[in-house]
Parts: C-alpha cells; sequence; structure tokens
C-alpha cells in the first residue's frame, strides 16, 4: 500500500515530522493568527523546503492567497515562512542575534529589555518573536538611519559586548536594522524550534 502524502516524514531538527503535524500547525496558525495570515499572503513570501534531509529556500511561483495555497506549500515540503523586509510597506524587523555564549546568560535578556525600552521612546512596538538564535523587534517603518541613531547609545552602554550591524566572528550580541529577510512569525523553524512572537 502506497503511504500517504501526509504521513511522509521530513527532517526538523533531530527529529522526523510527518507532514500531517506541521500542516497541523500551519492550520491553527491560519485560523487564529491575522498578524500570520496578513504577512504570509503578502507579495514576495519564500519557503525553506526539507527534501532528503537538506534544507532548500524556494523562491518562485510562491502564491499565497488561501489556506489551500499554504497546504499545498507544506504538501511540497515547505517547512520555514519568510518575507523580505522591503516588501513591508508599514514596518520593519530588527535582528538581535545572540550567539551561543550569551544564549542562557542573564545578558541577553537585559540587552533585549534595554533596546525595547530604547525604541519605544520614538516608535511603536508591533510584536517581539523569539527566534532560534536571538528575537526579531517588529516596529513602524522609520528610516535605518534613525532607528540606528537610537541604538547608538544602547551599543555604547554595552561595548564590547554588542555590536550595532553585522559581526564576522558571532562572538557579540549584534544587533541589525539591515537584515534583509525576516521569518514570519509563528513559522516553525527547520532547527525545530518554533518563531515564537512573545507579544
Amino acid at each position: 500500500m502506497k503511504k500517504n502524502t501526509w504521513d511522509k516524514k521530513i527532517r526538523i531538527g533531530n527529529k522526523y515530522v510527518p507532514k500531517k503535524r506541521i500542516l497541523r500547525h500551519y492550520a491553527k496558525l491560519w485560523k487564529n493568527d491575522p498578524y500570520f495570515r496578513r504577512l504570509v499572503t503578502t507579495d514576495g513570501v519564500f519557503v525553506r523546503a526539507v527534501y532528503n534531509n537538506r534544507p532548500v529556500i524556494k523562491r518562485r511561483k510562491i502564491k499565497i492567497k488561501s489556506f489551500e495555497d499554504l497546504r499545498e506549500l507544506i504538501k511540497d515540503h515547505a517547512v520555514e515562512f519568510h518575507i523580505p523586509q522591503k516588501k513591508l510597506k508599514h514596518e520593519m524587523a530588527i535582528d538581535v542575534d545572540v550567539p551561543k555564549r550569551w544564549q542562557k546568560n542573564g545578558k541577553r535578556l537585559e540587552v533585549l529589555n534595554a533596546c525595547i525600552d530604547h525604541l519605544k521612546k520614538e516608535v511603536k512596538i508591533k510584536a517581539i518573536v523569539k527566534t532560534p538564535s536571538g528575537y526579531h523587534i517588529h516596529i513602524d517603518r522609520i528610516p535605518k538611519r534613525k532607528v540606528k541613531k537610537l541604538l547608538k547609545p544602547l551599543a555604547d552602554r554595552y561595548a564590547p559586548l554588542v555590536t550595532l550591524g553585522k559581526e564576522k566572528n558571532k562572538r557579540k550580541i549584534v544587533i541589525d536594522v539591515a537584515e534583509p529577510n525576516i521569518a514570519i512569525p509563528g513559522s516553525l523553524s527547520i532547527t525545530g524550534k518554533v518563531y515564537k512572537k512573545l507579544r
């Protein structure tokens, strides 16, 4: 007997997960989270799918207008849903990347909270999302130079622990206001974690 498509397992992190479990996750998200629905139906969305235990980025012919469209993508091994920031008209996301050495250190939350305090003086915070390696802070769209100006005192205060911009050696907490793509909040990760919206 041929195995049902939805019973087929794909590798997510260290586990093999049936596609029907991934479908259930997104069905619940689609039904209950208007923020997810709005972002995932925006033009330009792309996916990370898993084939033969390897992640593959798929960008072409990704059109999501209904749950059926989402279902077909999951059927075709889609796991993560991302969006280019240039496609977001009214918002942007700041990527706070925390290296492993700081993951279980109280400093990561201290820096996150200080970052939020600096931002909310000038801009509305739409969402805070826990990512596999840090946080995404979604805010109303403002010029990047203004965001950098807002966050520079924070980076100075926490130097050399924190850097504003890219960091090659991955030893610091990096606050990046120019991240080109972001995972849509609620999306599963191919590492086995969820891009969980904290608020």
